[in-house]
């Protein structure tokens, strides 16, 4: 009997398509937000995300700190 595959810190499976690996990077995220019917475009620089190698896949999974740098890019750019 095997176990699960083994983990590291630097690689796991992507829980979107269990095929590919996550992969730690620092990014830079441009999207659009709307405020009072004003859309304004949000600059977002050294958001943490955990990209999918799989081509067929590439999810990006992000935590609170991603979203605490995004809050505060919107709120700048307001």
């Amino acid at each position: 009997m095997t176990g699960p595959e083994p983990q590291n810190e630097t690689s796991m499976r992507c829980p979107t398509c269990d095929v590919g690996q996550l992969h730690f990077q620092i990014v830079t995220e441009r999207f659009p937000y709307e405020d009072d019917g004003k859309e304004v475009m949000v600059v977002a620089e050294d958001v943490p995300v955990d990209i999918c190698d799989n081509p067929e896949c590439r999810e990006q999974l992000s935590g609170p700190e991603a979203a605490r740098i995004r809050h505060m890019a919107i709120c700048r750019a307001l």
